[in-house]
């Protein structure tokens, strides 16, 4: 871990873990608190692909000092306003109830990374009308190119279309981020089932575990996923 002269200097920490024989929660907390990424090698045959895959990102940045800030949309017709109620990433920092920011020191071609965060909202079905789209937030990335002296900056605004449940065909689920979804709940009911033990309540303890343990047996979409059945053998 970096010392108090290199605490606060810009650098990326890459984390790899072989098969079960590592603490992949420990092993994601380093590599998030440092902006890298936290590989899970299943196979040891395919260590290599995960070095090329980590070395290639080291070789190809694009931008460096990047910012994004995350502005939620304010209340409109039918939409009775949205709040961010929680941020699961030490890199988030609130600034507000509707405003989250997060720094990117380095950002790779081909990076890839997911953070996540919980948005809380009120809509108003008598005044909003199917299929009617409303701004959720605006999204801004502020960074400098390679090589460049001068700030950069992107602004997108995100959309959100609201249906009636039997007008939607098929809902599509994204398993990486459900993955990742699981593992933030999971080290959070592993903490607090940490805390019920020193506090002598086993029984409670143990309860909790099996009900998150059966939740993620029973969706499909995150029972054979390699890093969700690693959280399933820690729990258990």
């Amino acid at each position: 871990f970096p010392n108090t002269e290199t605490r606060n200097q810009e650098f990326t920490v890459h984390t790899f873990g072989y098969r079960e024989d590592n603490d992949p929660q420990l092993l994601q907390f380093v590599a998030e608190k440092r902006n890298g990424n936290y590989y899970f090698v299943e196979d040891i045959e395919r260590v290599d692909e995960c070095f090329v895959d980590c070395i290639g990102m080291l070789t190809a940045s694009l931008a460096t000092q990047a910012t994004l800030t995350l502005k939620l949309a304010p209340a409109a017709d039918g939409f009775l306003g949205l709040s961010v109620s929680k941020v699961f990433s030490p890199n988030f920092r609130q600034i507000d109830n509707s405003t989250v920011e997060l720094k990117i020191p380095n950002i790779y071609a081909g990076f890839k990374k997911d953070y996540l965060l919980e948005v809380a909202f009120n809509i108003d079905p008598v005044h909003l009308k199917d299929s009617a789209e409303k701004i959720f937030c605006t999204m801004s990335l502020t960074f400098k190119k390679s090589g460049a002296s001068r700030w950069s900056k992107i602004a997108k605004a995100v959309l959100v279309r609201f249906a009636s449940k039997n007008l939607i065909p098929n809902i599509r689920q994204n398993k990486e981020v459900q993955v990742q979804l699981a593992r933030v709940k999971g080290a959070q009911v592993l903490k607090k089932a940490q805390k019920l033990c020193r506090e002598d309540k086993q029984k409670e303890a143990i309860g909790l575990l099996n009900v998150f343990d059966t939740h993620i047996k029973n969706e499909a979409i995150l029972a054979s996923d390699p890093l969700v059945c690693a959280l399933r053998d820690e729990i258990q």
